[in-house]
Formats: structure tokens, C-alpha cells, sequence
């Protein structure tokens, strides 16, 4: 039987296991029929991290696919500043665009980004916009554009929105959901007067500073519906930035007259969250209110039997609410800064029981934190779901116990997919890896798509390196421990250039190395330190020059940042 004549329905399961722009690039005009199966492939194009394509790939995307396909595109989610810079100059031609999610992973405004929201944000047919680690770019260029179907934005800031310039005087009028995070209430009333047709909105608060009971804002006519998320932003410099229930009394007492619809997300809640009778008086007084929706996260008991839903997480963890239970929104993670839990002298029980441990999403183990092993089984029902990350820092001298407990809560943890080590001697942090990698499940070690590597030296008072050492096999043994079909992206941060001692003796032998090691690599980064004396800048410029070789056969950016030089390949 030859290709052609499998059933549709066969077809569609071997494609499953092809990359989209390969599939479409190959199969292209070959029949009706084809065209017919593979024109919803062309429908949602997708390239943040998750399923980056290699840049071989987006080449087959940009110069042949785009061409034919770009009228089929309804859905385009992007990531990262080579997608910025490569699309700026084409976004416009997708004329049929409806949502268009930028994933970006850096705050730090550079022009190609602006312009690459100058020229997306005139595309008519928009209707929704999403937008992480947004900067103040976005609204000043959203005051200009002519978006007249635009009706969902969502923007999320790092720290939070904390006020709008003065030269954002408009906005599409044609908004009626605004999903947003603030750093503080005051963005608010100007929001309101820039978007009056809002029916819904999404606010994901950092503090409710600047709150005061004679607040005059001039609420949407249409308004009605409103999500409100806190709780999840922890300062070690500032312990009662948790608000207290007065204070969501007071936030909520300005919308009591439109509401027909609210719902309440609170992380690490203070202890009147969990009394059902406080809860309730936050809504006692609104009249139009049909449906009141919560899910509250505490360390604190309920004092009574009439919250809908209780459940006991583990220890003295509970959720509280109605049900179905509410959601948080995951993308609250990219507008504030990762929850981080930094261990101290405790033992391993303790640290487990600890209420920081359970909500961090970014886990720091330091040498010094001097962890008391003790004996620690876990039930394979627990699971640390909010841990995304975790940072092994002078890895080569943590204690075996601390690598077995960091193994033992990697096991355990659905959703870390990024390791970042320091060390100042490679060959004893591979063996240190090891103990955490190796005792790890397949599907664990698959979830681990990012790593980072930070070598570092100490100098004397000379400023002489002294306690240095790198072996070139590291990366090589890195993947023999199982991740050579999982890792994504890469980052090296060095103050050697490739070419001293030890070190590849050229930039391209060392992309060569790690791409054969890594079978899924995309993005590698690589940081060096600032130029500093003749021999130095010497070696620089032949660097500088195999660059320009590069180029041709692979995409990069580069800048100067923190005094090193920075480069990322999208390989």
C-alpha cells in the first residue's frame, strides 16, 4: 500500500509525531487532499519554549511556509528576542491574526521589541493580546495603534504595573476583558478612564498600596464581573506584605455597586481568611451579586462547617472553597518575581513541613545553609507542584545528604524544569549532578528542559585566578545522566574566553560539542567576562571574527551587560 492511500484518520496519527513545519514544508501542494488534512496545522502557530522549533526549522517556516499559509494563521505565540527581531518586519503580512501571545523572557526594552509591537499592533483583524514581562512599551505603543477588533488584553508586568505614563492618553475602545497585574491600586483609576466599555476584569495584585477609602475612580458603566488574585508575592524585607481582610474590604467596597460576579484567589492567606463569617461580610452589602466564586490557601484552620469545600493538603496546609474549585492563573508567574525559599539550619523534616518550601517556585540550596540530615521518606501522593526551579550554589560542596534530599524533592516535584549550578571546579560538580540526576525516573529527568552552569573563580588580592578548573568533557557527562533528549536551552557563564587553557579551542567546536550531546537544543547562551588587557582583546577579535562565520549558518544576538559579554544562539 503505498503512503497516499492510508486512511485519513492513520495519516493523522503519524503526524502526530512530526514536527508541524516539517509537515507542512514536505506535504505541501502535493493534493487536494493533503491540503485539506493539513490546513488546520497552519491555524495555530506556536513557537514559545515549549515547542521551539530549531532554527533550521522556523527558516523552513519564515521563507516557505508563511508565504503560503498566512491568510490560515488565527493563533501566533512567540517567545524571545530572535523571534522579535526576525518577525518585526513580517508580522503585519498576517492579515487574519486573532490572538497573538508574546512569551517573552526579558523585561529589558530594546528596540526591536518595540518595533515589533509598532507593526503587530496595527494588524485589524486582533481581537486578543497577551503580553509577559511586559515593560512600559506596551501601552505607550498601544496608544497609538488601530485595533478595532481588539477585545481581550492581558499584560504581565514582573513587579507589577506601578503607574501609566502620561503620554498614554487612549486606548482601543472595543476592550471589554482587561487581565492585568499591579504592583499597587494606582494604575486603577486611570485604567478605568482609558478602557470604558470593560465588562470583566483580572486583577493579579502584588501589594494594595496607595489604597485609601476615598479613592475616586470612575468605574467602567459595563462593568460587572471581576477576579481578583494576592497573596502569592513574599518579601523577606517586608513580612506583612500579606493584606489583611480589612483591606479587601475596603479594594471591594468600590465595586459593590456593578458586580454580578466575583471571584477570590488568596495565597499564603492570613488567619481571618479562614473564618467563614469575616469571608462572607467582604460581600454582605452587594446587592447585584449573583455569583461569588473562592479559593483560599492557608496555613490556618477553618473555624467553621459551612466553607462549601475543605481540604487538607498535607501538615497544616488547607484549601477553602467553593465549588468547582477556582483556579489560580498560572501566568502569575510571569509578572512577579518567583517565590524563593533559601533553607537554613534545619533538618530535612522541617524544611519539608515548611509552608515556604510548599508554595516556592524557586528553591535555593547554599553550602552554608549547613541542613541536618536526618531519616525522610515521602508518601508518593506528595507532590511539590508550585517548584519550578531550583539553584545549586558551590554545588561541590553541599554534603551527600543535602543531594539526596534535593533528589528525593525533585522526584516528587511535577513541574521543575530548570537546574542552575555555580561551581569553581567542574569535575567535582559533574560527580555532585550525579547524585541528584541518576536516582531520578525517566519521566522526571525528561521535565529538566533548562540548564545553566555558572563557573567562577576566586582571585587573590592581586586579582590572580586561583581555585579554577573546567574539563572540557563536562557537558558530554551532563548528558550520559540522562538528559540528552530533554534539554532545550543552555547557559554557560564563564570569565575565560573559549580559547584559554582548558577551554575549546573555538567557538564553533564547542556549539558542535553541545549539540551533539543534546539532541533538542535550541538556544544556547553563552556570558564571558569584560575585556580587560591587549592579549585579551586580541583573542576577543578572532572570537568577533568566527562570529561573522557563524552567522551564516545560524542566528544569534549579542550585547554588552553587567560588564560581560553576552550572546545567545538559537541554534
Amino acid at each position: 500500500m503505498h503512503f497516499e492511500q492510508l486512511p485519513d484518520e492513520l495519516l493523522l496519527f503519524i503526524f502526530g509525531y512530526l514536527q508541524k513545519f516539517d509537515l507542512l514544508y514536505a506535504f505541501n501542494q502535493l493534493n487536494w487532499r493533503f491540503e485539506q488534512i493539513l490546513e488546520s496545522y497552519s491555524h495555530t502557530i506556536d513557537l514559545t519554549y515549549k515547542n521551539k522549533p530549531s532554527y533550521r526549522q522556523f527558516c523552513l517556516f519564515f521563507e516557505y511556509i508563511l508565504p503560503l499559509y498566512r491568510e490560515n494563521i488565527r493563533v501566533l505565540k512567540i517567545s524571545g528576542q530572535h523571534q522579535l527581531q526576525l518577525l518585526k518586519d513580517r508580522v503585519h503580512s498576517f492579515y487574519n491574526l486573532q490572538t497573538l501571545i508574546i512569551d517573552d523572557d526579558d523585561d529589558d526594552e530594546e528596540e526591536d521589541e518595540h518595533n515589533f509591537f509598532h507593526e503587530a499592533f496595527q494588524i485589524p483583524s486582533l481581537t486578543s493580546l497577551t503580553v509577559s514581562f511586559a515593560n512600559d512599551n506596551v501601552l505607550t505603543v498601544l496608544c497609538d495603534s488601530e485595533l478595532p477588533q481588539l477585545i481581550d488584553l492581558n499584560l504581565f508586568y514582573f513587579r507589577g504595573l506601578s503607574d501609566i505614563n502620561e503620554e498614554v492618553s487612549r486606548m482601543p475602545t472595543s476592550i471589554t476583558h482587561l487581565q492585568i497585574s499591579l504592583a499597587s491600586v494606582t494604575p486603577l483609576s486611570k485604567l478605568f478612564k482609558l478602557m470604558p466599555h470593560l465588562i470583566s476584569i483580572d486583577l493579579l495584585m502584588i501589594t494594595f498600596d496607595n489604597l485609601q477609602s476615598n479613592n475616586s475612580w470612575e468605574l467602567p458603566e459595563k462593568l460587572e464581573e471581576l477576579y481578583l488574585q494576592f497573596g502569592q508575592y513574599k518579601d523577606e524585607d517586608e513580612p506583612e506584605v500579606q493584606p489583611k481582610i480589612n483591606v479587601i474590604k475596603m479594594f471591594l467596597e468600590f465595586f459593590k455597586e456593578k458586580l454580578r460576579a466575583l471571584t477570590l484567589i488568596v495565597i499564603n492567606a492570613e488567619p481571618q481568611f479562614s473564618n467563614f463569617d469575616k469571608l462572607n461580610n467582604l460581600i454582605s452589602n452587594f446587592d447585584h451579586l449573583q455569583t461569588f466564586k473562592f479559593s483560599i490557601h492557608t496555613l490556618y484552620k477553618p473555624t467553621s462547617s459551612y466553607f462549601p469545600y475543605v481540604q487538607t493538603l498535607r501538615n497544616s496546609n488547607y484549601l477553602l472553597s467553593t465549588i468547582p474549585i477556582p483556579q489560580p492563573r498560572n501566568a502569575f508567574k510571569k509578572c512577579q518575581p518567583l517565590l524563593q525559599y533559601t533553607p537554613t539550619s534545619l533538618t530535612f523534616e522541617e524544611v519539608y513541613k515548611s509552608q515556604d518550601l510548599y508554595n516556592c517556585q524557586h528553591l535555593r540550596i547554599h553550602a552554608y545553609n549547613e541542613l541536618v540530615p536526618n531519616k525522610l521518606q515521602l508518601s508518593d501522593k506528595i507532590r511539590f507542584s508550585n517548584l519550578k526551579r531550583i539553584d545549586f550554589y558551590h554545588i561541590e560542596t553541599l554534603k551527600i545528604d543535602v543531594l539526596s534530599f534535593i533528589s528525593l524533592l525533585l522526584q516528587h516535584s511535577t513541574n521543575v524544569s530548570l537546574l542552575l549550578v555555580t561551581t569553581t571546579n567542574t569535575e567535582k560538580a559533574i560527580k555532585q549532578i550525579e547524585q541528584v540526576i541518576v536516582p531520578l525516573s525517566k519521566a522526571r529527568k525528561k521535565q529538566i528542559t533548562h540548564f545553566e552552569l555558572s563557573l567562577f573563580s576566586d582571585e587573590d588580592e592581586q586579582g590572580a585566578i586561583t581555585n579554577y578548573h573546567y574539563h572540557s568533557t563536562f557537558f558530554l557527562e551532563l548528558s550520559k545522566l540522562g538528559l540528552s533528549k530533554s534539554l532545550r536551552t543552555l547557559k554557560f557563564y564563564s570569565k575565560q574566553l573559549f580559547i584559554a587553557d582548558n577551554y575549546y579551542r573555538t567557538l564553533c567546536e564547542f556549539i558542535n560539542v553541545v549539540r551533539r550531546d543534546f539532541k533538542k537544543l535550541t538556544n544556547l547562551t553563552v556570558e564571558m567576562r569584560s575585556i580587560k588587557n591587549v592579549q585579551e582583546y586580541n583573542e576577543f577579535q578572532r572570537f568577533k571574527d568566527e562570529l561573522y562565520e557563524l552567522k551564516k549558518t545560524m542566528y544569534y544576538t549579542e550585547k554588552l551587560q553587567n560588564n560581560s559579554y553576552v550572546i545567545s544562539f538559537w541554534l
